[in-house]
């Protein structure tokens, strides 16, 4: 809870930003990483994946072992480059913490350009 509360208040700094984006993190998904969720909430969260200029991925042993985490990577890699994908180690070491897919070299992309 500290890290999101953190999250919502800190300046995007200067260099990330287009003319268009907006000063602040906009939305922050929190839930527990294996419990079910339901289709409307799957919906929102996928939406905001694909608008999302970057993604924010709080690392630790439980994020590596997601397979809903690792999926969500997977759908934000499909348009954008990972150099997007800002991790934070919360809990643990980089080995055990971050998911596998962040320490990869073959992304897939969609729209490769």
């Amino acid at each position: 809870e500290m890290i999101e509360m953190k999250l919502k208040y800190y300046p995007i700094p200067k260099k990330l930003l287009n003319d268009s984006d907006t000063k602040k993190i906009e939305k922050i998904f929190r839930y527990p990483i294996e419990q079910p969720i339901n289709n409307t909430a799957l919906d929102n969260i996928n939406n905001a994946i694909l608008t999302s200029n970057y993604m924010i991925v709080v690392c630790s042993p439980e994020t590596a072992k997601s397979d809903r985490i690792t999926q969500e990577i997977k759908l934000f890699l499909q348009d954008h480059p990972i150099e997007h994908i800002l991790a934070v180690l919360a809990v643990g070491e980089p080995c055990d913490a971050i998911p596998e897919i962040l320490k990869s070299k073959k992304i897939i992309r969609k729209n490769s350009n």
